[in-house]
This record gives structure tokens, sequence and C-alpha cells, in this order.
């Protein structure tokens, strides 16, 4: 009961797959892509070395594209699915004592990575770049957290994208916001944020 793993692999093959698209005006839709193949292996491993001390690694590798070609879309046979990582893995470590009478203290961590990836199909992208996709870069947090908890209320103080990660999440294709000047619209992750939150329980 120290360490417990579990892994997975899969494969899934796709039929008139459904894609997010955008056309050359910036209007966004979903449109049938044809084949598709989605294959990769994914695991979680478990940690307990001392009472109250948990840690947890989950991951996947994730190899995910269109086996045919999809015209409406401007994408090649081969070209990647959207928003698929290759890689993305995250790690959380939590601590946990009895503080006193019946109140429960922890502290904790967790750190997420997602990897480059390719954002939805794009006429206009393809127009501009000669590619329907743009290519988005890695993603990395951390939080931190560290609380009380009683027998029905809980107080927390917590710190989140410590680094203030702000790599897009994802992008929504090219806007024209002056004569001969294109921007891509992005969400990017919440910045930096430290709080406490309070609980109860009912």
């Amino acid at each position: 009961n120290v360490l417990r793993f579990d892994v997975s692999a899969f494969r899934v093959d796709w039929k008139d797959i459904q894609l997010l698209f955008l056309d050359s005006s910036g209007v966004g839709g979903t449109s049938n892509g044809g084949t598709a193949r989605s294959q990769g292996v994914e695991w979680t491993a478990t940690l307990t070395p001392l009472h109250g001390l948990t840690a947890v690694w989950t991951g996947a590798y994730t190899d995910a594209e269109l086996t045919e070609a999809a015209p409406a879309l401007y994408a090649a046979d081969g070209a990647a699915l959207p928003y698929v990582p290759k890689w993305a893995t995250t790690l959380n470590v939590d601590y946990q004592w009895a503080a006193f009478g019946d109140a429960t203290a922890y502290v904790g961590a967790t750190a997420r990575y997602i990897g480059e990836r390719s954002s939805a199909y794009g006429a206009l992208n393809f127009l501009l770049l000669g590619d329907p996709q743009v290519d988005l870069p890695s993603n990395t947090q951390l939080d931190l957290r560290a609380g009380v908890d009683f027998d029905r209320y809980g107080i927390e103080v917590f710190a989140r994208n410590i680094g203030n990660e702000d790599a897009p999440l994802t992008f929504s294709g090219f806007t024209q916001t002056a004569p001969n000047a294109l921007n891509g619209a992005a969400t990017v992750p919440r910045p930096q944020t430290i709080g406490v939150e309070l609980t109860a329980r009912f």
C-alpha cells in the first residue's frame, strides 16, 4: 500500500470526426473532418510513503491526427487534431496531520504541464501562414495551498499560478484590428492569484 501504479494503452479510430474550424471571415463552427486516429498511453502513480503524505502523478502521451485530408478545413492527411498535446502531466502532493481537537491541517502543491499542441483549423491561418493551424507553446503552472479543516468548516490560503504563466491555452484565429494589421485572439491562464477561501458543509 505504499505505491500503486495504473497504466493503460488506447487507440480510437474516428469516422466523420467533428472538428472546430474558423472560416476566412473568422466565423467559427463545426465540420466533419473524415477519418482520424488517436492513440497513446495514460498512467497514474500514487505514492504514500508516510502517514498523511500522498503524491499522485498522472500523465498521458497522445498521438492524434487526421488519417485523410479534410479539404473543407484546409487540413492535410496527418494534420494534428486540435488542442491535443503530445505530453501532459500533473503532480499533486498533499500532507495532512491532526492539528488540535477535531481539526486537520494540510499543505499541498500541484504542478501541471501541457505540452505543445496545435490550434483549431482555420482558412485564414492557411491563407496567411500556409498552414491551417497555429502552434501553441507548452504551459506549466504551479499552485500552492495550506489550510485547516474542522468538522463543518474549513479555511484555506492559496496561491495559484505562482509563476504567472501566460502562454496561450487556445487560439481562435486572426482578427483585423486596423488596416493591414492582423492579430490573433487567444485565451490565457488566470494570472497569479493569492487568496483565502472559507468553506461550510451542510
